[in-house]
């Protein structure tokens, strides 16, 4: 019998009790001392059979393992501090290079009509500028007439977007970059201008590029198959096994599993989880054991992960379940 398959029985039948306790709207009834006995044979024989079952299914059936350790996932900060300063902007990334839980921020760029590489979320400004203008038809010089910090605060006013080479120069040696290309039909060589910027700044170990498109990605690892790359996935569906082109796994919360984690591990593909600004939510994450948590509250999650438990997520389960069982 497999220490996997016993854990993975044990939680079976957590889940199983605390299911029955919704159904019936009620709690698991105490256990009295002359019935405890009897409790503890059924349990324990039922956990050693169905475990014995397990253990010659498991090359058909996928269970998690939920008897890992959890680590300290590390924290990323969503477009820089982007709740105290205007998102994707120099002072949202200063701000969040500061603080020393912060190990990564985020940013996304694209590219002007001049060859210019721009961190903007957008590439229509209009959100954040408040005119109708694209930074694929724009060139640099165009780009730097614009106010876009006016719409976030009077402090802002003024405020001029980033280049990718200036935000680089800015925080390195002091936190990692993950680097979202937004590709558009009209880019004429945005991955190779990207690589050269990091190669430029000698950030190649402290960078990653990431797109929602397995396009960009792709050239990359053909320009340079040394990158790290990492695929943003909207959607949990597919196999992680079809997508050889990334390194690192970037999924959205409600799509994230503990089997999906683990076998990316499996594979040596790290797994970041977006956007979390919920201190709900991280727990579970813990518990699933996720490398990086992107947030646009990194202080909520600083604190939130200093009060979590970083023991397995069935031996809690156990924890709190076995009071209720046995009175």
């Amino acid at each position: 019998m497999s220490i996997k398959s016993l854990f993975s029985v044990a939680y079976l039948y957590v889940t199983y009790n605390r299911c029955t306790n919704w159904v019936s709207g009620s709690e698991v009834p105490a256990v009295t001392p002359s019935k405890m006995k009897k409790k503890y044979v059924f349990i324990i024989a039922g956990i050693v059979a169905a475990s014995l079952v397990l253990s010659m299914a498991t090359d058909s059936v996928e269970v998690a393992d939920y008897s890992e350790i959890s680590q300290r996932p590390e924290i990323a900060a969503h477009r820089g501090e982007s709740i105290t300063a205007p998102e994707n902007s120099m002072p949202a990334f200063l701000l969040a290079a500061e603080e020393d839980y912060v190990e990564w921020i985020e940013l996304d760029v694209h590219e002007t009509i001049d060859e210019v590489i721009i961190v903007s979320h957008d590439d229509n400004l209009k959100r954040i500028c408040g005119q109708d203008i694209y930074v694929h038809d724009s060139t640099y010089e165009d780009l730097m007439k614009l106010d876009v910090g006016s719409w976030f605060s009077p402090e802002y006013a003024g405020l001029k977007l980033s280049t990718l080479d200036e935000v680089l120069k800015a925080v390195k040696g002091r936190v990692k970059v993950q680097t979202e290309i937004k590709p558009t039909a009209y880019d004429q060589n945005i991955e190779q201008h990207v690589l050269d910027i990091i190669a430029a700044n000698d950030m190649q170990d402290d960078c990653v590029i990431l797109s929602l498109d397995s396009k960009p990605l792709i050239k990359i690892k053909e320009l340079s198959p040394e990158t790290t790359t990492m695929f943003c996935m909207a959607l949990g569906i597919g196999y992680i096994e079809d997508i050889p082109f990334a390194d690192y796994l970037s999924i959205e919360e409600s799509n994230l599993s503990a089997a999906l984690v683990e076998r990316a591990h499996a594979m040596g593909k790290k797994c970041f989880v977006w956007t979390i600004n919920e201190s709900d939510s991280v727990q579970p994450l813990v518990d699933m054991n996720v490398d990086v948590i992107l947030t646009d509250d990194p202080k909520m999650v600083r604190d939130t992960l200093d009060y979590c438990m970083y023991d397995s997520g069935l031996i809690r389960e156990l924890r709190n379940l076995l009071p209720k069982v046995f009175g």
